[in-house]
């Protein structure tokens, strides 16, 4: 099983631009989502990812290059899972339930709470994701080469609204970051922590990784 340490960054807060934020992650540790545990068509996706907090909040940046890019969805809570997107799924420690944050290139996000069956996990109001800050870039090159694009998002604590949380210091959760392209010409799955099951499902709770929010 895979272990993140988030460090505590305590200059930056839920009201630090995004560009500052960006900068500053580009100088952190930087993680790779590399697993496929269905198999890969094509060429590999290479996707990283960055991640620290303020205490009330989660600084998080991706950076992916790939060989297709669709992005179609403009909506808080369209399948954005359908385009080109990066995923963030966390536990709060060693509950069942958990949230699945999901962004496209263009920085919607579909957000969902809930246990693994899906039939008992929920959308949240765009009220919730609205909290939820974005800048993504994407870089146009030329036909036939790669194409790279980014995303840096803020998460205040006031997103895990179905928790009362003061602060992240300290805490021991349970995570998975994916990137995925369902409808992409050649459909692809990976993960930072690898999963082990028969069909591609991001919804396994049973193989998250480690993630701990160093104390402040």
């Amino acid at each position: 099983m895979q272990q993140i340490q988030a460090p505590y960054i305590p200059d930056i807060n839920d009201q630090t631009g995004l560009n500052t934020l960006s900068a500053r992650l580009d100088t952190q540790q930087h993680f790779k989502v590399e697993e496929t545990p269905w198999g890969i068509q094509g060429r590999k996706p290479e996707v990283r990812f960055a991640i620290v907090h303020f205490g009330t909040g989660i600084a998080l940046k991706f950076y992916v290059e790939e060989q297709y890019t669709i992005a179609r969805y403009q909506q808080s809570n369209d399948p954005v899972y359908k385009d080109s997107c990066v995923e963030f799924f966390i536990a709060l420690g060693e509950e069942e339930v958990y949230y699945n944050f999901e962004f496209n290139s263009l920085g919607s996000c579909l957000m969902g709470f809930g246990p693994q069956l899906r039939a008992n996990r929920t959308y949240q109001p765009p009220e919730i994701i609205d909290q939820i800050k974005r800048s993504a870039s994407l870089q146009t090159t030329r036909p036939g080469s790669a194409v790279r694009w980014e995303i840096t998002v803020m998460i205040p604590i006031a997103v895990f609204c179905h928790h009362k949380l003061a602060s992240l210091s300290g805490r021991e959760c349970r995570a998975n970051f994916y990137k995925c392209g369902d409808e992409l010409p050649l459909p692809h799955f990976l993960s930072w922590n690898n999963i082990r099951a028969q069909q591609p499902d991001f919804h396994q709770p049973a193989f998250f990784g480690k993630l701990f929010f160093l104390k402040s």
